[in-house]
């Protein structure tokens, strides 16, 4: 496969305000982008804001990354004093007041697919209009207190899950949640790359109320995430992860059946242009790990070029596992759960309900998964309870949205699924 290594670099100013407007902060940063831009000149260098994200608390001073081919570095096209020149004279000609500008000793290096880099430039090349209308959508719909929100991929990862059938199906949601480990200590810039390289992307609510993003690309808008401290998104959704992927594979022997770990995963993809709006559950057997509350609908990319296939989906994680004491997963009884929807959170509005079951298999039974196309989650619990079904799908909202819900393996201690609702185009 072809590959191009890329470098990212980091240039942190020393002359910066005492204390941190976010605006502001962002609306001089924007401006500094674009002057870096025009005096670098080439499109395969990419300049966008960073923070450093195992720093505790609010960073005061601002932070430039440069992405650049390694080769320009080894050919002396581009080195660390050209990026400082560039960014503290640019800083100083538009009396910004952030200044004298000096390169880090962190940088970032790897090797990108042809596939890669072209998500990676379609970003920074494309209108930041749909990343302002999903942190609008997300400031506006998620109930305040509730940790963790949806994430979005690219359609062509989308597509990827619509066609998995069998444990196909748990490679592609753990591929899908693993690219969600980009995000993490270290450089935001660098983890922002590496999501929108894997089809995915975390937009933060805090985005909405900075007006200065919408004349930005949507590389950079995305690279804003960190900067508002809008970390929890991210990390809610990353440590819901923690607790139930350590319980697979530890054995289903009777004598250690108390310690298996039977747990249902699932994410919701919504590939439709309302809301999905959690409503009520059944924990029949087990404990809720995370939950989504609200998943935003399907976003585009609003450029001339634009289709279908550069849009953006939401998705949503829901995760239970058994019972635990002392927090360790003690019970002879798995995992047995009925989640109800609806679009557009209306009371009266489409509604459907899905249930999952990943009983302690050396009893007997095996995962299985159910859909029903109303309010119901016992009902719908009941359903999925010992039964095997595997795939299972429903119309609602008068035939104009389809529900199609498939599980991995039918043994195994996580029972994996996948909820994909499709609204007709």
């Amino acid at each position: 496969m072809f590959s191009t290594s890329y470098t990212m670099w980091y240039w942190r100013s020393t002359e910066h305000p005492s204390k941190v407007r976010t605006s502001h902060l962002v609306g001089q940063g924007a401006k500094l982008i674009d002057a870096a831009k025009s005096e670098l000149n080439d499109n395969k260098i990419l300049v966008m804001p960073s923070s450093d994200t195992s720093t505790d608390g609010q960073q005061t001073s601002m932070e430039i990354a440069i992405f650049f081919p390694t080769s320009y570095a080894e050919k002396r096209k581009f080195d660390k004093a050209k990026g400082t020149e560039i960014l503290t004279e640019a800083a100083e000609d538009m009396g910004l007041h952030y200044g004298n500008f000096v390169v880090q000793d962190k940088e970032d290096v790897q090797s990108f697919s042809r596939e890669e880099l072209h998500r990676i430039f379609a970003a920074a090349n494309s209108s930041s209009d749909w990343v302002i209308t999903t942190a609008r959508a997300a400031s506006a719909g998620v109930p305040a207190g509730k940790a963790a929100s949806s994430f979005h991929i690219a359609h062509w990862r989308m597509e990827r899950l619509r066609n998995a059938r069998g444990d196909d199906i748990e490679k592609e949601v753990k591929s899908t949640l693993s690219a969600l480990k980009s995000w993490k200590d270290g450089k935001s810039a660098w983890s922002t790359l590496l999501m929108i390289a894997s089809g995915v992307a975390i937009i933060s609510s805090a985005l909405a109320a900075i007006a200065v993003i919408q004349n930005v690309s949507a590389l950079v808008a995305l690279g804003y995430v960190a900067i508002t401290m809008e970390f929890i998104t991210a990390g809610a959704i990353l440590s819901a992860i923690a607790p139930w992927a350590a319980l697979a594979g530890i054995g289903i022997g009777l004598g250690v059946l108390a310690f298996k770990g039977a747990s249902n995963v699932m994410i919701i993809v919504n590939d439709t242009s309302s809301q999905i709006v959690r409503r009520r559950h059944k924990i029949a057997n087990g404990k809720t790990q995370t939950e989504t509350p609200v998943i935003e609908g399907r976003t585009k990319p609003t450029t001339s070029q634009s289709s279908r296939a550069d849009s953006f989906v939401s998705v949503g994680i829901y995760a239970y596992s058994k019972d635990e004491t002392f927090g360790i997963p003690l019970s002879f009884f798995g995992s047995l759960i009925g989640v109800s929807f609806s679009l557009s959170g209306l009371a009266d509005g489409p509604s459907f309900s899905v249930g999952m079951d990943c009983p302690n298999s050396a009893l007997g039974g095996g995962n299985s998964i159910r859909l029903l196309a109303w309010d119901d989650p016992s009902g719908v619990a009941g359903k999925a309870n010992d039964c095997h079904d595997e795939e299972d799908k429903c119309k609602i909202a008068k035939g104009k949205v389809d529900v199609v819900v498939r599980r991995a393996s039918k043994t195994g201690s996580i029972n994996w699924g996948m909820c994909l609702v499709t609204e007709e185009s």
